[in-house]
Formats: structure tokens, sequence, C-alpha cells
């Protein structure tokens, strides 16, 4: 809002490491994660996605576990952030949003969605329907891409890995109890 309204600069806002190492705008940290953009309708749908999935894992699958969705929010930005610095990305807000998106499509893979009564599939294919609805619409891709790995990787660690025999014992958090993935 501050930027819609000319009180700050979207230049303030970006990920950038020179800057922040040498200038100390440690700032940027985290106003690239979650900086959305000028109005535009991928911003209010992009604000849309990070709000609504970010609040049912909260209420759902995090209930009564802040710190471990507290430890979800801060794994999935390190990695994006790390993801930055290597390939230069400067807003990472599209990455935080899809990897909310992709936990929770991860967490409820059997429900039936309704894409504007036109499409009906299974939640696990949300993240790629996203992801193909952004192709087609004519922006770049890589920002959801690096949400959906950033995604997968915490839900590999948190649910898969401690179900293997291999790895009794070893937890990321705790994991809950087991489900039934069909998309798997």
């Amino acid at each position: 809002m501050a930027v819609n309204l000319e009180i700050v600069s979207p230049l303030k806002l970006y990920f950038n490491w020179k800057l922040i190492s040498r200038d100390y705008e440690y700032w940027r940290i985290f106003t690239s994660l979650f900086y959305k953009g000028e109005l535009s309708p991928h911003m209010v749908f992009d604000f849309f996605i990070c709000y609504r999935y970010s609040y049912m894992l909260e209420t759902n699958f995090f209930r009564n576990r802040p710190a471990d969705f507290i430890w979800f929010i801060c794994f999935g930005c390190t990695n994006l952030l790390i993801w930055a610095y290597m390939l230069g990305i400067q807003n990472l807000s599209s990455s935080v949003s899809t990897m909310f998106l992709y936990i929770w499509s991860r967490k409820q893979p059997n429900l039936m969605i309704s894409f504007l009564d036109v499409f009906h599939f299974r939640a696990c294919f949300l993240p790629l329907f996203v992801l193909l609805m952004i192709l087609l619409s004519g922006f770049d891709p890589t920002l959801d891409l690096l949400g959906n790995i950033t995604g997968h990787v915490y839900f590999f660690l948190e649910d898969v890995v401690p179900r293997l025999p291999e790895t009794r014992g070893f937890r990321l958090v705790k994991a809950p109890p087991p489900l039934n993935y069909i998309c798997d």
C-alpha cells in the first residue's frame, strides 16, 4: 500500500545482497519476501492465494502448533532467500504464496476443487494448474517453480522421510498421523 500511495519507492524493497551486506539494509530480506508489487490483477490474485492458503494451513494443519507453523515459514523463506542469492532474483512474494499453496494441496490431496465451475480436479493438481495459468497468462513461471520446489522439500522432509524405515527417529518437526496420499 505504501508503494501505491508513493510513500515508499519499490527500489527500497527488492532483494539485493550487496546493499544488505554493505549498507546494512536488512529490511530488504523481509520486504523481498512479502512485497506483492504494484496494484494489478496479478497482485490481487497472488495476495488472495497467500492469505487464503496460509490461513487454512494455520487453522487446520498447524492448529495448536504455532511453533511448527513459524518453523515452516522460516524454513521456506530461508530456502527462497538462498535461491534468490544464487539466481539473482529480487522479489520472492509469488514464491512464498506458491509454497503455501503447494503444502496445502499436499495436505489435502483428494479434495475436489472447482475452478470457475469449468475445471474440476483434485487438490494435489492445484499447483500445476496455477503454474499452467501463469504460463498461459504470459508471466515468468520461475518464482512459482521455486515456491513449488521449496514446498516439496518441506513436505518431503516432514511427511515422507519420517515414514521411511531407514530414518526412524529423524523428524524435522512432529509428524502428523499417516494419511493416504494417492497423488504420490
